[in-house]
């Protein structure tokens, strides 16, 4: 065998870059790790429909004419901050592609202002008179109560549903 050491230098300046270079790589990998293996913040608001036995099971999906389909909608915060907000319910015929929708709102559920981990829960019956294939969407809208104003949550939550004779 050989006696072969590795020099880098003749200072030995070389192990220097290279516990540097292998510390900079430990530090990428530590930091690399703690943002891929960091839980998401649990910060949010939830919208939800349920049926009317309060399970998110059986939606009505086809209704005769002139009848009324029936759904529980529920907003829960989960926000550290209060949530003023509304949902806005909107019928049109067919399938939009982007929302808010641009439709007149044929119901406005009132403003409520939620705190922190509040949830509210609203009873809706739709009727629809005319046969064919509709969207149901209930947008969430947050207000500002002092200028008076609304914007779109970008939370919504849909049913399709057909209209028979």
């Amino acid at each position: 065998m050989s006696d072969k050491k590795l020099k880098l230098d003749e200072n030995g300046d070389g192990y220097v870059v290279a516990v540097g270079i292998a510390l900079l790589i430990a530090a990428v990998l530590l930091v690399g790790f703690y943002v891929t293996m960091t839980p998401p913040s649990n910060a949010t608001l939830e919208m939800y429909l349920l049926d009317s036995q309060g399970k998110a099971a059986n939606y009505p999906t086809v209704v005769s004419q002139n009848s009324t389909l029936n759904v529980s909608i529920n907003v829960e915060n989960h926000n550290q901050t209060i949530v003023d907000c509304e949902v806005l319910l909107k019928v049109v015929n067919g399938t939009p592609f982007s929302y808010p929708l641009n439709a007149p709102v044929k119901a406005n559920y009132e403003n409520r202002s939620l705190g922190e981990g509040e949830k509210w829960s609203e009873n809706v019956s739709v009727s629809i008179d005319e046969p064919g294939s509709y969207t149901v969407a209930f947008e969430l809208w947050f207000r500002d109560q002092e200028t008076d104003s609304a914007w779109f949550s970008g939370y919504y939550c849909v049913l399709n549903v057909k209209v028979t004779t």
